[in-house]
């Protein structure tokens, strides 16, 4: 599984791109996070520090708006994700 991000503006212009190979370790959960977190660290590192996040993952979104409480492994990678600036 490879993890691909793409940076746009309000118009759909592509700003910034990343393509990685992938994270292979973990449940589809923990490598949704895991690719989030990257992301995340791409566009704080490229300049851009304020994004939306599109994610299919209905578990990983819920655990980033706190509305559900993690008690695996995956903790650490969304308090990470959360913490990001």
């Amino acid at each position: 599984m490879g993890i691909g991000i793409v940076v746009q503006d309000d118009s759909g212009d592509v700003l910034a791109a990343l393509s990685e190979p992938g994270v292979n370790d973990g449940n589809n959960t923990w490598r949704m996070a895991k690719a989030i977190l990257i992301a995340f660290h791409f566009c704080v590192d490229t300049g851009f520090h304020s994004f939306i996040l599109e994610c299919s993952n209905a578990g990983v979104v819920s655990l980033l708006q706190g509305d559900s409480k993690c008690y695996i492994e995956l903790e650490w990678i969304i308090r990470n994700i959360q913490d990001v600036e």
